[in-house]
């Protein structure tokens, strides 16, 4: 579902309509979570069960480090969580080109069944890198509140797990950076995680945004990148739609994240 599509203008007329209805106030965020999950999966719904993993295993590990009062084993809990995120990037990003590495240095069958080709044919799931190393900037943010003040730490982590499940899932998930970035920082985003009001939205600025992203979008890329293949190369094609989904932030009440270098 692209940000420019039909599908993506109707599913977010839908979603903002519902985020922003007075009786809904108290459930703002399993509403995103849910459009966002919904968002995600709308291509390949069996990839949602890898956010979810990410989801589990970044709020279950920030969680122990924020508890844990040994340092030690604080350590050990984040070593473990951002190791496990590594893991599970690389295995989708890089199995498929080590195992054609392996198999012409060991001349090993890639016949259908075998070990070989089910690596060959794992799926490269939209937007990995960008809730991946989201994940591992949770637990690095933790850790290193947690050993300058246990206070500032659990500003963002709170006591109860459920409750911080549902911040992380929110914050691994929130649909404007999910597939495109940029990678977001938790003690950023944590502290907007409040009630939002219709009345704040910046209109102005919204308007302005939308003109400008979808004229640089669908009037000026979409036109080129058929002619001009060195356009492809520049960033002229991705800050069209960082417009719209700057604007699709903006609509949501949150602050967007300055400049950060974004994954691959």
């Amino acid at each position: 579902m692209l940000f420019n599509s039909i599908e993506f203008l109707v599913f977010f007329a839908i979603v903002f309509a519902i985020y922003y209805f007075p009786p809904l106030q108290k459930v703002q965020v399993p509403i995103l979570i849910i459009a966002s999950f919904i968002f995600y999966s709308w291509s390949a719904p069996a990839l949602l069960l890898l956010l979810l993993l990410s989801i589990i295993i970044n709020a279950t590990v920030s969680f122990q480090v924020a508890r844990i009062s040994d340092k030690k084993q604080r350590f050990f809990w984040a070593l473990s969580g951002v190791v496990l995120n590594v893991l599970i990037l690389s295995l989708f990003k890089y199995a498929g080109l080590l195992t054609n590495f392996v198999a012409d240095v060991f001349n090993i069958a890639r016949t259908e069944g075998s070990l070989a080709y089910l690596f060959l044919k794992l799926p490269l799931p939209i937007g990995i890198s960008f809730y991946t190393f989201e994940g591992i900037s949770l637990i690095v943010d933790v850790l290193t509140q947690k050993d300058k003040s246990e206070t500032e730490s659990n500003a963002y982590v709170s006591p109860n797990f459920t409750q911080h499940l549902l911040n992380t899932s929110f914050f691994i998930s929130f649909l404007p950076n999910l597939l495109s970035g940029p990678i977001l920082k938790s003690k950023r985003f944590y502290p907007q995680i409040v009630p939002k009001y219709f009345k704040d939205i910046p209109g102005n600025f919204i308007f302005r945004s939308l003109v400008v992203g979808y004229f640089l979008k669908m009037v000026i890329a979409d036109n080129l990148k058929d002619y001009i293949a060195f356009i492809r190369k520049m960033r002229y094609h991705v800050t069209d739609l960082n417009e719209v989904k700057n604007i699709v932030i903006a609509q949501l009440g949150e602050k967007m994240e300055p400049s950060i270098e974004r994954a691959c």
